[in-house]
């Protein structure tokens, strides 16, 4: 055989096994559920990292001389430019995994050592479209439901990057859903298409954001509109200003928990009186790991813990996952949310056109009944959803 058809058999060898790695990394993360894939070029190699729950998980990465090859093959997939290698770059991946239809989001950086390359999971099929799958207890849900008699407002939902707040929202907008009403969404980008519903993607890029598609809408006749983020004061102003003239508004903040939400939209330029008349409430959640139902079993607790919440009133019973092939060994699989609501009051609104310190906006909403994060996660521990680490670590990071 000359050397011609030699290179050849090899290379054809070779583009064989990186198409196959490369489904076999795709079908794999659907399997575990994960919501991204990191593929990361660093001085010590290729590898690749899944973040699952969470939490990332290290994978068998190919090896060395197929690195380039396994980029370059995601790239093709995603329609991005595999000659360009010294700019960012965005795609998308749709493809059939675990027999159903599976979206990727695409994100392409160059560094020193070569592109990274990140592909956000969107799964629908695994997704908790209803309040009470998130998570939500009876209580909070039928609060939530009242609220949302009403004809207008502003609801805000609260929490760092990557706390389900989009997932929330979505799930409240399918409730809130019927040929009654005319529901529509601006998003960046639109995550999941929802049956009955207008939504837009914004594009910043073009001078079309979330304030300008706020704008479009109320000539569009709504009754409930969705804002994916309020991050500047012209989509603040116009949310509020949509909120007072007949309409519901919902939209996320980054803030750290529910009383928070009122001096970071003062901080954003908005008067107290306009803050005041338009907010109705703000729902603030984190993500906790959820107890794998396979493996769960009652954990035997220590005097100083059962003591600590005994002092609470509160007759502490836990669980946690032992481990098994269904969860990989991780004791955890899926995740729950953990919620902090908060209503606007008289009182509140009152210490609102104050402009009182957050401290005081907190121990007033507490005091007329607002759940705090650590209570609700209690209950979580409580239901055997979670563990107790998972509720200690995420209501002490970030907290108010």
């Amino acid at each position: 055989m000359c050397a011609g058809v030699v290179q050849l058999v090899n290379d054809r060898r070779e583009l064989e096994e990186i198409v196959t790695w490369v489904d076999r990394v795709l079908e794999h993360a659907v399997e575990l559920r994960a919501s991204d894939i990191h593929f990361e070029r660093s001085d010590e190699g290729f590898s690749i990292r899944l973040r699952v729950d969470g939490v990332f998980r290290s994978q068998s990465a190919p090896r060395s001389a197929l690195a380039q090859g396994v980029l370059s093959r995601i790239k093709v997939l995603a329609h991005c430019n595999i000659a360009e290698n010294q700019q960012p770059q965005e795609g998308v991946i749709r493809r059939e995994c675990c027999g159903h239809s599976v979206e990727f989001r695409v994100s392409v950086l160059p560094t020193p050592f070569g592109e990274s390359v990140v592909l956000r999971v969107l799964d629908g099929l695994h997704e908790a479209w209803e309040l009470e799958a998130l998570g939500m207890d009876d209580a909070t849900r039928e609060k939530l439901n009242h609220l949302f008699e009403a004809r207008h407002g502003l609801f805000l939902v609260t929490g760092p990057t990557g706390s389900g707040k989009t997932t929330t929202l979505y799930s409240i907008l399918r409730s809130m859903n019927n040929p009654s009403k005319k529901l529509i969404t601006a998003e960046d980008p639109v995550e999941c298409v929802l049956p009955g519903v207008t939504q837009v993607a914004v594009h910043h890029r073009l001078g079309f954001g979330f304030g300008e598609a706020l704008r479009a809408f109320l000539r569009h006749d709504p009754d409930v509109i969705l804002v994916g983020e309020i991050r500047d004061p012209e989509t603040a102003r116009v949310a509020v200003q949509a909120s007072l003239t007949g309409h519901w508004v919902m939209s996320t903040l980054h803030t750290a928990c529910a009383p928070s939400a009122i001096p970071r939209l003062m901080d954003l330029g908005l008067e107290p009186q306009l803050v005041a008349a338009s907010l109705s409430g703000v729902l603030a959640q984190r993500l906790v790991r959820r107890i794998c139902d396979a493996c769960r079993a009652t954990m035997v607790l220590d005097d100083a813990v059962k003591n600590t919440f005994r002092a609470s009133g509160i007759e502490l019973q836990a669980f946690y996952g032992k481990g098994c092939p269904i969860c990989e060994g991780e004791g955890y699989r899926g995740r729950s949310a953990i919620f902090e609501w908060m209503p606007m009051s008289d009182e509140l609104r009152s210490l609102t056109l104050s402009r009182v310190p957050l401290p005081t906006l907190r121990r007033c909403a507490i005091e007329e009944g607002m759940q705090e994060l650590l209570d609700d996660g209690v209950r979580a521990v409580m239901n055997g959803v979670t563990t107790i680490d998972e509720i200690m670590l995420v209501s002490g990071r970030d907290s108010c």
